[in-house]
């Protein structure tokens, strides 16, 4: 399996799961160069043949990556402002661009999945279930199913999943909750 991830924060969700699926092959592409030497000097994270950070811009990757003619079984998206004070704060606008989204696409194939932290910024004018259904819309131009799950309750956290097959006992398998009729 092959899981290409944008963003790597702390770098501790990839090393977990290099770890708990010694199969899976991950590449990971972070904008910053500065959270990249982060995470390797404050939580340990290394390369190996397994384990890949890059230091580039995420829209831009996923460009090149179709270009070498790469795929990937999953994409994880966590691109994300660093404070809240945009309407959507994750993810960021860069990837809420139809031709970045039509690139996840065609990276994943039919068989993939983009699975992607969703955040609303903490503006007073912030009217989530507008913004849920501008995601769904969004990405429904490329993927043919996608659905809006919650972390921790209706206004924290959310995460998007996107597919072209069908999404069976998805909500089961991850213990997340489906949000709203999207």
């Amino acid at each position: 399996m092959s899981i290409l991830m944008i963003g790597l924060g702390g770098g501790t969700f990839s090393s977990h799961i290099a770890w708990k699926y010694p199969k899976v092959n991950l590449t990971i592409v972070e904008l910053s160069p500065l959270i990249t030497k982060l995470a390797v000097d404050w939580f340990g994270i290394k390369d190996d043949e397994r384990h890949r950070v890059i230091v580039n811009d995420g829209a831009e990757y996923l460009k090149e990556a179709l270009y070498r003619g790469e795929r990937f079984d999953a994409i994880l998206l966590d691109a994300t402002y660093s404070n809240r004070n945009n309407y959507i704060t994750a993810p960021v606008k860069e990837f809420l661009d139809e031709d970045v989204i039509k690139n996840m696409g065609l990276l994943l194939g039919e068989d993939g999945i983009l699975v992607s932290n969703v955040v609303f910024g903490e503006l007073k004018e912030v009217d989530e279930a507008k913004g849920m259904q501008f995601i769904i819309d969004l990405f429904g131009t490329e993927f043919s199913h996608t659905e809006i799950y919650t972390i921790y309750g209706p206004g924290f956290n959310y995460v998007l999943l996107a597919r072209q097959k069908p999404m069976k006992n998805i909500s089961s398998m991850i213990q997340l909750q489906k949000y709203g009729p999207y």
